[in-house]
């Protein structure tokens, strides 16, 4: 099962409710999606950063990569982070998280983005993923994988923008590489399943985690459940 070397916390005490008292160096969030029958998800990375269902077709139901995971139905329901500004890249981000698909229709998976459109969002249409980071009237850094690169299975997707490149892990492999940078300041919260006026995902969402610094590919090997040998990722 999934990634036990992305596990927040480092092992330390919890709060009530689950919540950890301790946090990893350069983990920002981390949303497993294990609150079935609440209107609330905690945040594990100990930064308090919990999220709330709002909209039709949201829940948290049992069978995720990891025990339960975020549901959405195509509706407008999503999973909504309020903004803070620790949730900002500024030099390096690492976005890594499980999907899996009910429909290759449009959506928006995971998206941070201002009013203005600064910010970054993770999407899909017709299985493929695109990713792009963007600065109003600066420019774009994109990433777009190849058709069919999502399915009705589980997929381990992880994002990596060190500032000068941005990388798409793909089940803990790279699967292609593009010029990266536009990172900064986005006032905007952060949303999973439905972003704006963008359609809104028709799948499943587990494991998120949200990084301000860049993983490597060991790490994200590894959170994939996999194993790097001779500087390879084997599943």
């Amino acid at each position: 099962e999934a990634g036990a070397g992305g596990a927040p916390g480092g092992g330390g005490a919890t709060a009530s409710g689950g919540a950890p008292t301790t946090t990893t160096p350069g983990l920002e969030g981390a949303w497993n999606f294990e609150d079935v029958g609440v209107t609330t998800t905690k945040d594990q990375s100990g930064h308090g950063h919990h999220g709330v269902l709002a909209g039709s077709g949201v829940g948290i139901v049992n069978g995720g990569k990891v025990g339960s995971a975020a549901s959405f139905s195509g509706g407008d329901g999503r999973v909504s982070i309020t903004s803070n500004a620790s949730l900002d890249f500024t030099s390096a981000a690492t976005i890594e998280l499980w999907v899996k698909l009910s429909s290759t229709t449009a959506g928006a998976i995971v998206a941070r983005r201002g009013a203005g459109g600064d910010g970054v969002r993770i999407g899909t249409s017709q299985g493929n993923v695109q990713v792009s980071f963007t600065r109003l009237g600066i420019g774009s850094a994109i990433v777009t994988s190849d058709p069919g690169a999502l399915s009705s299975g589980w997929t381990h997707l992880a994002v990596v923008n060190d500032g000068s490149t941005l990388k798409l892990y793909i089940d803990g492999k790279l699967h292609r590489t593009e010029v990266g940078g536009q990172l900064g300041y986005v006032n905007g919260d952060l949303l999973v399943g439905k972003s704006g006026t963008d359609s809104a995902l028709n799948g499943y969402v587990d494991e998120l985690k949200w990084w301000s610094v860049a993983r490597t590919p060991q790490e994200i090997c590894g959170d994939a459940a996999g194993a790097w040998n001779n500087g390879e990722c084997t599943l």
